[in-house]
């Protein structure tokens, strides 16, 4: 993995302060599915707090930016043999609610995801 600029962690750093301000532990995250690529390895997901689109921050967020693709954004999540949905919200709440050094409760549990 390349090595991020200073500016590149400010800004993963501020959509992680942004969704904190969004998403508390126990919210549920939805989930849509915008397209499987033909040989099922690949995702366009799309992710929703409430009414509120969040797919750009998260991306941000996570250090995987969102692309706007046919009007919506989306992540591209590669893999398959999964529940894919859940592996992308779980992936979220450990970037937001994990804190380093802490031994215990897995904090990427602390989302739900619900597909829409």
């Amino acid at each position: 993995m390349a090595q991020m600029t200073k500016k590149q962690q400010a800004d993963m750093l501020e959509a992680r302060e942004e969704l904190r301000e969004i998403l508390k532990p126990g919210d549920v995250v939805g989930v849509i599915q915008r397209h499987v690529s033909r040989s099922g390895m690949l995702r366009h997901l799309s992710l929703y707090a409430g009414e509120r689109n969040i797919t750009w921050l998260a991306g941000r967020a996570m250090g995987d930016p969102a692309k706007d693709v046919h009007g919506h954004w989306v992540l591209k999540v590669p893999g398959c043999g999964m529940d894919m949905h859940f592996a992308t919200v779980y992936n979220l709440a450990r970037t937001l609610f994990h804190e380093p050094g802490t031994v215990g409760e897995d904090a990427g549990y602390s989302l739900t995801h619900r597909t829409l």
